[in-house]
């Protein structure tokens, strides 16, 4: 189903923010499209139940920002975020959860999401996210944030349980933010090939077999 936001718009104004909510429920358009008239942002808001619709719809007019439910009826919401992210990669997309965990957040946002909801949220936050979504700049809300920032407050002794060195410790919050061997030596100031060796080495101690496993792993919510 598609619903569209038919509220009166002065005709010489166009939409400042393409919206289009990928959910089962319309609960999630329902809050969005109430802020936004609330704070008087011209966004134009749609709601698709299904992923095969949307992207009909997507190929005649690409939204700005498209927000996935994790509720989505037909096929997993990480695999529709991955296909997204390969058709449009320009646009925007927003992961949206009920009761998302860091470890939903983090397979969300290595999937391809900018940013990661999960309600209830404030009338505030989505404000927030709106601003973020027109940058197209990353956005947590504060649950999410809080969740991470615990993740990571665990992460510390984990590491230092495994047998891990302050260096290694370095590389593995490196990869965090960046998994090439590029990014971990501009981050640490030494040569890709040292931050190779050094990536290898966490691997090993670690007892996994991808970078993106050790993150995880880290992170801990594998």
């Amino acid at each position: 189903m598609i619903v569209h936001d038919n509220s009166p718009r002065p005709r010489d104004l166009s939409p400042a923010l393409h919206i289009a909510v990928l959910s089962s429920e319309l609960d999630s358009y329902i809050f969005l499209n109430h802020v936004t008239h609330a704070i008087g942002d011209n966004c134009c808001v749609e709601h698709y139940a299904l992923e095969v619709r949307a992207l009909a719809a997507f190929r005649k007019s690409v939204p700005d920002c498209i927000i996935i439910s994790t509720d989505l009826a037909d096929g997993t919401f990480l695999d529709c975020a991955a296909r997204l992210r390969r058709l449009f990669p320009t646009v925007y997309i927003a992961i949206s959860s009920l009761n998302g965990g860091a470890k939903c957040a983090f397979q969300s946002l290595t999937a391809g999401a900018s940013a990661y909801l999960t309600h209830p949220l404030e009338a505030s936050e989505v404000i927030a996210f709106i601003h973020c979504a027109k940058h197209q700049a990353p956005f947590l809300c504060k649950r999410t944030q809080d969740l991470f920032v615990k993740a990571l407050h665990k992460s510390g002794l984990r590491c230092s349980r495994r047998g891990l060195s302050k260096r290694q410790e370095e590389v593995l919050a490196s990869l965090v933010l960046d998994s090439s061997d590029k990014g971990v030596a501009e981050a640490l100031h030494i040569s890709p090939t040292t931050a190779h060796t050094h990536i290898f080495n966490v691997l090993k101690t670690l007892g996994v077999h991808s970078r993106n496993h050790a993150i995880r792993r880290y992170l801990g919510i594998e």
